[in-house]
């Protein structure tokens, strides 16, 4: 036994990081999985909802008026990218569970209860599996 982790150890700040590298992970290969379909083309902003897309092209003038050329991708936020991923692989519970997973992260990012916030451990871990699960479900749609 190399030890024994009780339901009060999820509560604990290296079960907090290893949760928010999980769900950057999925962003990562969110991001992925757009640009292998989309190149260097913005097309993927017409999944977006308008608003969504009028959110991110605004962020893409300022950094412009700014002299910072960052690509459109790079200024969304997960939920842009839970909503262009869902429709682009015909993902099924993507649009219906994405704000679980924002609130997932959110309550990770910033220095809140994220047990609470999930409503209990296992809102928590059913979260956490929500994640694994879109990461697998995604990287068997990009091979």
């Amino acid at each position: 036994i190399d030890g024994i982790v009780t339901r009060s150890d999820v509560g604990k700040l290296p079960v907090r990081l290893v949760a928010f590298t999980l769900v950057t992970h999925l962003e990562v290969v969110m991001a992925d999985s757009i640009r292998q379909k989309y190149g260097d083309s913005s097309e993927w902003l017409q999944l977006l909802h308008p608003d969504q897309r009028k959110a991110v092209e605004g962020r893409g003038r300022r950094r412009k008026n700014e002299n910072l050329h960052i690509s459109l991708l790079a200024l969304t936020d997960l939920g842009h990218k839970i909503t262009v991923v869902g429709k682009l692989w015909s993902l099924s519970d993507w649009e219906a569970r994405r704000e679980q997973v924002i609130v997932l992260r959110n309550s990770l990012d910033h220095a809140s209860d994220f047990i609470e916030i999930c409503q209990g451990v296992n809102g928590f871990l059913d979260r956490l599996s929500l994640v694994e699960k879109w990461i697998g479900e995604l990287s068997a749609e990009t091979d």
